[in-house]
């Protein structure tokens, strides 16, 4: 995995890139903007093939850096979802990879780790639990509003009828702040 993770931070570079042209990186050859994201996009596809193989009971085996990998790897593939330039088809990678389905595997995954190490024990703030919690706001954030083909930015209530707009942390774009991470909820 953390081959894949240092591929996606290479590879990253191209949402920094301000023209489709392409560039020139000393001797290599001219690099056009939709290749580094098609690497990018591989990259994180094959860390959550890597992180998926994973078996359960390997979990506590995982370190922090792996779990920053996948908090990125995350990251990754929402910029990959959202990242609208003409060359590059971001409903392609919403198909190949939806970032709901995937955020729900890791959280399901999270959930059977937590209770394979909890057993019977009800613990209502451990990380398990913090992390399981993150997941499922940005998944229920996720399916809300860019899944369901609104713009937050353009609409100013995105929330149905009667939603607890408290559950959720963030309602712009800038969901995964410091706040959304350093809140317990």
């Amino acid at each position: 995995m953390n081959y894949y993770a240092a591929e996606i931070c290479l590879y990253e570079v191209g949402f920094k890139l301000s023209t489709t042209t392409g560039v020139i990186i000393q001797d290599l050859e001219s690099l056009r903007l939709p290749d580094i994201l098609y690497a990018c996009f591989q990259a994180t596809r094959s860390w959550f093939e890597a992180y998926l193989s994973v078996p359960i009971a390997d979990h506590c085996a995982l370190t922090l850096i792996d779990f920053g990998q996948l908090f990125h790897a995350i990251g990754a593939l929402y910029k990959l979802s959202v990242f609208d330039i003409l060359e590059w088809d971001i409903s392609t990678v919403r198909k190949t990879l939806d970032l709901s389905i995937i955020i729900d595997q890791v959280a399901s995954r999270l959930e059977e780790a937590k209770d394979l190490y909890t057993g019977q024990t009800v613990v209502q703030s451990c990380p398990w639990t913090f992390c399981i919690n993150k997941l499922r706001a940005c998944k229920t954030w996720w399916d809300m509003t860019v899944a369901s083909g609104m713009d937050i930015s353009a609409v100013g209530e995105v929330w149905p009828d009667g939603f607890n707009e408290e559950l959720l942390p963030f309602v712009t774009s800038d969901s995964l702040d410091e706040y959304f991470w350093q809140t317990t909820t």
